[in-house]
């Protein structure tokens, strides 16, 4: 028994192969079978004939690390169907922040990033592991693939 049956689906597989028709059958959130499915095994049953099916894409160059802490479904995102997002970019990331330099490092990002950089609540946390909590408590709907970001270590240990 399979919680969802995808069938008629032109798979892509991300391994450069032709693509191909077939049926994907999921358990959850995850692919338990991919072939020619019996989807009278399954209470839902979506068919994609005409539309494609692929894994999910990566962002190799986000700033999303500042965007998520306040919209962690990643909307726009997942519309464009980027499942994982490599975060910390251009030497920037929202940690770590140590308190003798908090207030110049959150100064330097605003720079950057204006009106999104102040309306992150900059007080939930100071070293990037507590950065990365804040995300995972907030329940963020991508992979988070990150940095840290060498420009914020840089103003944090004064060598600018």
């Amino acid at each position: 028994m399979y919680d969802t049956v995808i069938k008629n689906a032109l798979v892509f597989d991300g391994t450069a192969s032709r693509p191909y028709e077939a049926d994907l059958a999921l358990k959850g959130p995850t692919i338990s079978e991919v072939g020619r499915i019996d989807h009278t095994r399954s209470p839902t049953v979506i068919d994609a004939g005409g539309c494609a099916v692929a894994p999910g894409f990566i962002d190799m160059h986000s700033h999303a690390d500042f965007s998520l802490p306040v919209q962690p479904t990643a909307d726009s995102l997942l519309h464009q169907g980027i499942t994982s997002a490599v975060v910390g970019q251009c030497g920037l990331s929202p940690a770590p922040l140590l308190e003798e330099t908090r207030q110049e490092v959150v100064g330097a990002l605003g720079g950057f990033f204006s009106g999104v950089a102040r309306s992150l609540p900059w007080g939930e946390w100071s070293s990037f592991e507590g950065y990365l909590d804040f995300l995972a408590r907030g329940g963020v709907s991508l992979n988070v693939l990150p940095l840290v970001g060498q420009g914020v270590i840089r103003i944090s240990a004064k060598l600018f």
